[in-house]
């Protein structure tokens, strides 16, 4: 099983002076997929994606890049993780 971590300090639920807030996802699917969207509305946001504590590199989603990196401007479904490789 692999765990894939979302740590971000901006998720819509968490005040901006509150700490870091975490995501933790247990999947074994190929794809991982989040509907997220910021408190206001054309803030960005950014968060970052791990899986299994490391960058997602080749299994990146569409919204992440290669390290993980993402960043939430509207409430839309998010693809996270694209596993080309088995995690």
């Amino acid at each position: 099983m692999r765990i894939v971590r979302f740590p971000d300090r901006s998720l819509p639920s968490c005040r901006p002076d509150s700490a870091p807030d975490r995501i933790i996802y247990p999947s074994h699917a190929r794809d991982v997929h989040l509907v997220l969207g910021p408190a206001a509305y054309g803030k960005l946001i950014r968060f970052r994606v791990r899986i299994d504590g490391q960058a997602p590199g080749v299994n990146h989603g569409v919204d992440t890049d290669g390290q993980g990196n993402g960043s939430i401007i509207e409430y839309r479904l998010y693809q996270v993780i694209r596993a080309e490789e088995r995690c």
